[in-house]
């Protein structure tokens, strides 16, 4: 069904031979999808070489800036050009990933674990009540802040630019996608604009609680193939008792 190899260095060797092999002796593909990639750099664009002493191996690379880290960075790359790999620019990608994470410590900090939405309760009313007769004119439907049907409106466009690219075997396009969904639209625009709106003694405390609990838990199914420990660990800080044990038994979203 799928295979992958850097294309540089397989197109005229693998990629090919499977290819005739296949043809000549069986009359038929070898494969669905052939995916192949571009080359891993150094931070400059240079070839990595021991002798160099630009060269990073795997396990020092992971044992200093996490495996989690180093899957982020090279899924949303295109892989149609280079990867530049290094110190400085990991540090980049992880003041991005950080702004993910501290999305869930908002929550865990101003949101007790009872007051959890579980069960029929997890979808907000921007989920719930959708008033095509309302919509049509641009009013928000009752009870229902503006600012909760914007944020899930464009997770539900979110939803469907991942999947269409995950099954396009196009991740970069998804991971980038879902990387300017929690910067721009979740941390910079709905958290900052949604602050007040969780403070005890505001009425609309339940609906932004059950909102910004409805996208965390959309955002850890869409990064959980890219990062699986990551999204396991913001799982279970989230997770209700009724709820599946892992991210991984649950289902992708719709």
């Amino acid at each position: 069904d799928f295979i992958c190899e850097s294309f540089p260095g397989q197109f005229k060797n693998w990629f090919y031979s499977l290819l005739v092999m296949s043809t000549v002796l069986e009359n038929t593909n070898p494969a669905k999808t052939i995916f192949g990639f571009a080359l891993v750099r150094d931070e400059k664009g240079e070839e990595m070489h021991k002798s160099k002493g630009n060269a990073i191996e795997f396990n020092t690379a992971a044992e200093k800036i996490g495996a989690e880290l180093m899957r982020w960075m090279y899924v949303r790359q295109n892989p149609a050009y280079n990867l530049n790999f290094g110190w400085k620019l990991a540090e980049e990608t992880k003041r991005k990933l950080l702004t993910l994470y501290n999305a869930f410590v908002f929550f865990n900090t101003y949101v007790k674990k009872d007051e959890f939405p579980n069960g029929k309760e997890i979808k907000p009313k921007s989920v719930r009540n959708v008033s095509p007769a309302s919509n049509a004119f641009g009013v928000a439907d009752a009870g229902v802040n503006v600012l909760d049907k914007w944020i899930i409106s464009k997770l539900n466009n979110l939803i469907k630019k991942v999947t269409e690219n995950f099954d396009k075997y196009n991740p970069g396009v998804g991971v980038l996608a879902i990387e300017d969904f929690f910067i721009n639209d979740f941390s910079l625009w709905y958290i900052r604009r949604s602050r007040e709106r969780f403070h005890s003694h505001n009425s609309d405390r339940g609906e932004a609680v059950k909102t910004f609990y409805f996208v965390l838990l959309g955002l850890v199914k869409l990064i959980a193939p890219v990062m699986p420990f990551f999204a396991e660990e913001m799982y279970q800080i989230i997770k209700t008792e009724k709820m599946e044990e892992s991210v991984h038994l649950l289902s992708w979203p719709e």
